[in-house]
């Protein structure tokens, strides 16, 4: 009996998220300042695995919603030559 090659499948597909940006300025003095901003992206996307056997049954399929909504914030103080 001779072993089949088993194996593994998944699809991409490209996608895009919108990304939302608010942030200010301050000058403090003439020279010195703050600068702050946040910014959010709402990240969802559906993952499939697909296990075959030698013969490309399908063994398995595992599926999973992945979502990922990050808030990223900024903080810096600025100095003006």
């Amino acid at each position: 009996m001779r072993a089949g090659r088993r194996g593994f499948s998944w699809a991409k597909a490209s996608s895009w998220a919108p990304v939302f940006n608010a942030g200010l300025a301050y000058n403090i003095t003439e020279h010195w300042g703050l600068v702050a901003s946040v910014t959010y992206i709402p990240l969802k996307r559906t993952s499939s695995v697909i296990i075959k056997a030698a013969d490309g049954t399908e063994l398995g399929v595992s599926k999973a919603d992945l979502r990922a909504n990050p808030i990223i914030s900024f903080l810096a103080v600025s100095y003006k030559f």
